[in-house]
This record gives structure tokens, sequence and C-alpha cells, in this order.
């Protein structure tokens, strides 16, 4: 789905909808990349590591897809753990539109908006699912007290808890830093 920016006037020509398309690819294929690492460095580590691994977008291999696809690859939620992860305006916008689609039981897609600037952002909601509940779950239930506690020694005001299998945790947000489009003036 393409989302065009307030104000732009122009419709997207053949060209533009080409890299549209290219883009939305694209930002599948990063996201999947991204998240199989994500789930790959999990599995491998010991239980006492999980809050490390999902320091995804500072590892380097996340860091090499960046600049490969000069992109810049964000997950957000409006519950963070990390400060650093707080969504802008629009990616709350996106997290929201996405949990009101899933209470919905409407199909969450990748969505692609062209900002007024040129650039492209594609989003995608992450769906929690059983990897996730050891530091993101219900506390005693899914969350034991050690991890819980070592999630708020580092994080102490950790809002990114309580969530159940197949729920809305966040989106990934993607920002290619390239102008793909050129606003006509008014």
């Amino acid at each position: 789905m393409l989302l065009l920016a307030c104000g732009q006037r122009d419709k997207p020509n053949s060209a533009m909808k080409k890299t549209i398309a290219i883009r939305t690819e694209l930002g599948d294929s990063l996201t999947s990349m991204a998240l199989d690492y994500w789930v790959d460095m999990i599995s491998q580590q010991s239980e006492s590591l999980p809050l490390e691994v999902c320091k995804i977008e500072s590892t380097e291999y996340i860091q090499n897809l960046q600049k490969r696809s000069k992109v810049k690859i964000k997950r957000t939620s409006d519950r963070i753990r990390n400060t650093s992860n707080h969504p802008d305006s629009l990616e709350r916008y996106m997290i929201d539109l996405y949990k009101d689609l899933a209470k919905m039981q409407k199909p969450l897609p990748p969505k692609i908006l062209l900002d007024r600037s040129g650039r492209i952002h594609y989003f995608k909601p992450i769906s929690m699912n059983h990897e996730c509940l050891s530091c993101h779950g219900q506390v005693r239930i899914d969350v034991d007290s050690t991890m819980q506690k070592r999630i708020l020694d580092k994080y102490p005001n950790d809002q990114a808890l309580g969530y159940f299998e197949g729920s809305i945790g966040g989106i990934w947000s993607l920002l290619w830093t390239d102008k793909v489009y050129q606003a006509t003036p008014n």
C-alpha cells in the first residue's frame, strides 16, 4: 500500500512506482533477514543474554545491511524499553493503525509512505512470537523474576512487558536516505 504525504499534488509516475515496488520488496527482505538473524542469535545464546541480542540495530550485521541498502532500520513501539527507540509522530500513527487493524482482525501488510521531502518510509508490524515472550511476555508466566530484575536493572522505566503471542509489539520502521521524488512548488 502506498500512502502519499499530505499536500502532495503530483501522482507517482511509472519510474517512481517501480522504485516504490523495489523498496517494498527490499523492505520485506531486510526485515525478514533481520528477524531471522535476531531469532537465530537468541536461540544460540544462553537465557541470560537475550537483552543484549535484541539490540539488533547496534549489531554489525544490521549496520552492514543499512550501509549496503542506504536505509535506516529501526524497531519502535508504543511501549518502549530503550528510550532511544521512542517512536516519532509518524511511527506512533503507524503503530496505532496496525493495532487497530489487528483488533478488527484485518490483514497487516507492510505500508509504504512517500513523504514531502521525497523519501520512502516502510513500515511493518512486529508480531510477538514465542522467542519474544521470555523478555516481553507476562511477568511470572513468561518472564521469570530473574529476567524481570535484569530488565529493570538495565531499563528502570521499562514499558515493554505484558505481551501475548501474536500481539502487535511495535513496528519495523525503515527510512531510505535518498530522495526519489521532488515536490512541485505550490
